[in-house]
């Protein structure tokens, strides 16, 4: 999700990657199926926020066809000086791509 769909525009916001913008289109009307995948712990408000996100960035959350997030049990207590890391609400999250 992170840097793939979205990019990073300043503290706590983001804008659409034009670059994958017609990607998606053209997928989505040829009828392939789409996945979203994110490091994101399943939770009910970590599910209600990515859709939110995706509204927010021009994608239509219901096209795709599952969304996946990490399962609820999995905490990575470790912070990656390599990999950037963002604030959402109090909670950190790497980017992986």
């Amino acid at each position: 999700m992170h840097e793939c769909l979205l990019e990073w525009t300043g503290a706590d916001t983001s804008r659409q990657r034009k670059d994958v913008a017609p990607l998606y289109e053209a997928t989505k009307e040829l009828g392939f199926k789409l996945y979203v995948t994110t490091a994101r712990p399943k939770t009910k408000g970590g599910l209600v926020y990515l859709r939110k996100q995706l509204v927010t960035l021009g994608y239509n959350p219901d096209v795709f066809e599952k969304l996946h997030t990490m399962p609820r049990e999995y905490d990575d207590p470790g912070v990656s000086k390599v990999m950037p890391v963002h604030t959402y609400g109090g909670r950190q999250a790497k980017t992986l791509c």
